[in-house]
């Protein structure tokens, strides 16, 4: 993927995310979304992992970037929330 088609990906995300005005009213529904964002999200990573299926890489390197990759499309915002909770977990 290069770096022109990256930048208008994550421009359409935030555009996207930019178009609406939160508020305490309608911040309710945003959980309304999170099944799509996984969807897409999932898309993304299936859509990789098919590419990188024809490639000359080793099983290794294919699933770092496969697991890498929901990271780099989400910010790393779900990983918060798991790194938090195994915090708490192990102290």
């Amino acid at each position: 993927m290069d770096r022109e088609f990256a930048d208008r990906v994550f421009d359409v995300f935030q555009t996207a995310c930019a178009a609406v005005e939160w508020s305490n009213q309608n911040m309710r529904y945003v959980m309304c979304c999170f099944p799509l964002v996984g969807a897409v999200v999932g898309g993304l990573v299936w859509l990789a992992g098919m590419g990188l299926a024809d490639l000359p890489v080793g099983p290794q390197l294919r699933t770092v970037l496969l697991v890498l990759l929901p990271v780099v499309l989400t910010g790393g915002i779900h990983m918060d929330g798991f790194l938090d909770t195994m915090d708490a977990l192990a102290s």
